[in-house]
């Protein structure tokens, strides 16, 4: 919520979704968020996955999957950040 609410500053002031920002986001990610997904999935498998899915019965991967796709899921949700506050602003978005 914080990196969400600085990106909003940042990008109402016509900044680019793509710079240190971005950088600093993955940064964090890669040394906070992962080690600790990665204790509690190896550590607690079965509360990882919220007792939906038997660990036991996934293949060795499916750790690094969700972990990437968690990693690929920051700039889809950067752009969109982007893309909702230069509409506050007026300024009329259409895709490439």
């Amino acid at each position: 919520m914080i990196f969400a609410a600085c990106a909003r500053v940042q990008f109402s002031g016509g900044a680019q979704p793509w710079g240190r920002e971005l950088a600093a986001v993955l940064v964090f990610e890669a040394i906070v968020f992962w080690p600790v997904a990665l204790y509690f999935y190896f550590i607690h498998p079965a509360w990882s996955w919220l007792y939906v899915v038997d660990p036991r019965r996934l293949p060795w991967g499916s750790a690094a999957l969700v972990l990437l796709g968690l990693t690929a899921g920051v700039d889809p949700g950067t752009t969109a950040e982007a893309i909702a506050t230069l509409q506050d602003a007026g300024v009329t978005v259409t895709p490439a």
